[in-house]
């Protein structure tokens, strides 16, 4: 997982978020690749990472 520190905007106002982005690939039954993308987003003064990391293992691609 890619860890970003970036800026965005909330209701208007401007606010500091981290960004996760994970890629992965995942062989189908027909044996051609997928890629599977996962992102999180949260503000960097709230640590999420262990969440969003949790989140990220969790996700599973069907077959």
């Amino acid at each position: 997982m890619t860890r970003y520190r970036t800026d965005a905007e909330t209701e208007g106002q401007p606010t500091e978020v981290n960004l996760h982005v994970a890629r992965g690939r995942s062989e189908r039954s027909d044996g051609d690749p997928d890629s599977v993308v996962t992102v999180g987003v949260h503000p960097s003064d709230v640590d999420e990472s262990d969440t969003v990391d949790r989140l990220n293992a969790g996700v599973e691609h069907p077959e």
